[in-house]
């Protein structure tokens, strides 16, 4: 993947006092034997307090796919059912992660096996961080939606 750069444009972006959205592209994944086209919708309901993120994925056989979400290492995060309670300094978020049968999640922070669950904030220097890994394997065209809601 690093050998070739993957091509990426914005598809959307409109704003108005009640909704933000911006859809986003790259091929990167077209390269794979079973080529995989990747969009991202993120849209903030400004008065639900709500980000709701789509992942779209046109597949045409099964896929291992795995999402992200990179928390600040002073954060706590807590298991809820359908996601994480993601508290800060008294704030917190509440992360729901996509429904499909038989998907799954964890939170690494500091983890050596996978690599996963750190932050750099200089040169040759990281700290743990919590990470939630969410994957699933998929077998057609997926809408992978996750939500984050201010509660408090």
């Amino acid at each position: 993947m690093w050998l070739s750069k993957a091509r990426a444009g914005c598809s959307l972006w409109l704003s108005s006092p009640e909704k933000d959205s911006f859809e986003g592209w790259h091929d990167g994944y077209m390269r794979l034997e079973d080529p995989v086209k990747h969009r991202r919708l993120i849209e903030l309901d400004k008065r639900a307090r709500k980000v709701i993120i789509e992942d779209t994925l046109e597949v045409g056989e099964e896929h291992d796919v795995e999402l992200f979400f990179h928390c600040h290492e002073a954060c706590s995060v807590d298991a809820i059912p359908g996601g994480y309670l993601i508290t800060r300094n008294g704030t917190s978020v509440r992360l729901a992660l996509p429904v499909v049968d038989n998907s799954d999640s964890a939170v690494h922070q500091g983890s050596l096996a996978p690599m996963l669950g750190w932050v750099s904030r200089a040169f040759d220097s990281r700290r743990p961080a919590p990470t939630i890994a969410w994957r699933a394997r998929i077998a057609q065209r997926a809408v992978l939606r996750s939500e984050i809601l201010i509660s408090s």
